[in-house]
This record gives structure tokens, sequence and C-alpha cells, in this order.
């Protein structure tokens, strides 16, 4: 693939090279909002009123170790244009999960639509695919899992008005490094 594109389109990475990112750690992880928007609420008189979206981030955020039992979150902070949090990775469940449905709403297809026989092109393009894509059990697979969620919910028909939500690309995570054993 970098011979196609000779890396015209290739994003720089700001993940830690000494660390792998599949196994277990704890991390501090930023999800800013596309053009630092506030959908997840204001400041008003020098006190945060979330929004619906922000009580929803929150909220989703919390019942992240339902969906993900290998999860233990710590501190969290939901900003007007951001928000923060901890997690700890612990003991990943191995291809045993799928985030097909999270918090009611369908976030991933699994099948395609297309009934088109499969090529020796669209076998390689699948392998390409599942090298690059998140796996199970991994830190990528719970913030896409969570992003993807409340995006759904924001776009789906609910009693009160909702602003979309969408997210700068990537998000920074800074590894939490593991105390010295005694």
């Amino acid at each position: 693939m970098s011979q196609k594109y000779q890396n015209k389109y290739r994003i720089t990475t700001n993940r830690a090279k000494w660390w792998d990112y599949n196994g277990n750690g704890l991390y501090f992880v930023t999800l800013c909002t596309a053009g630092r928007e506030n959908y997840f609420g204001k400041v008003l008189k020098k006190k945060l009123v979330l929004s619906e979206t922000g009580n929803k981030a929150w909220q989703f955020w919390q019942e992240i170790p339902i969906h993900f039992p290998f999860v233990e979150l710590d501190v969290f902070i939901v900003m007007p244009d951001h928000l923060h949090g901890v997690i700890g990775i612990v003991n990943p469940v191995v291809e045993t999960l799928h985030a097909t449905s999270l918090w009611g709403l369908e976030t991933l297809h699994a099948t395609s639509l297309q009934t088109h026989k499969n090529t020796k092109s669209d076998e390689n393009k699948n392998q390409c695919m599942s090298g690059i894509s998140p796996k199970t059990g991994t830190l990528s697979t719970v913030i896409r899992s969570y992003k993807s969620a409340l995006t759904k919910w924001c776009n789906s028909p609910h009693p009160s008005p909702c602003s979309h939500v969408s997210y700068q690309p990537g998000y920074p995570v800074q590894v939490i490094p593991p105390e010295p054993s005694s």
C-alpha cells in the first residue's frame, strides 16, 4: 500500500514506539471534538453545564466496563469540547467480544451488503484491512466503539433534539507507566 500512495496520506503517529498498545496498560486518553466545537456543554458563571450530549458522553463512558469486561476506569472528566479519561486494560479477552451492539445501538457492520463473489483481490484486501484494523481487547477497539456509540446515539431519533458530534482524527494517548514492583 505504501508504494501506491508513496506515504503521501500517511499520518504520523503520536503513539510511543516503545509501548505495545495491544497489551495490558494504563492510559490517559483525550478525545477532542472536530473544530473544538462545544458539543458536550458550556461554562456558565464559572461552572460547567453539560448538554444532553455531554451527559450521554459521561453515561456511555461509565458503561464501558459493561461492554468490555477487561477495562477498568479511573478518573474521567467531560469538558465542553473534549474529554479526558484514564482507562486500564487488564488481561484483554481475545476474540470473544464483538462490538456490533453497544448501548442498544448498532455500531459496526460485520457483513457486506454486496452480492458479488469474492475474488482473490477481495481476499487480499480483507487480509490487509484485518491487519491494520484494531484488534479485539485493545484500547483502540474500546475508543472506536465508544465514539461510534455516542455518534450513533446523537444521530438517532430520541425525545429531545441533539446536536451531532464529530471528533478530531486520532486521539492523544499517554501511557501511564506501571509502578515499580517492590
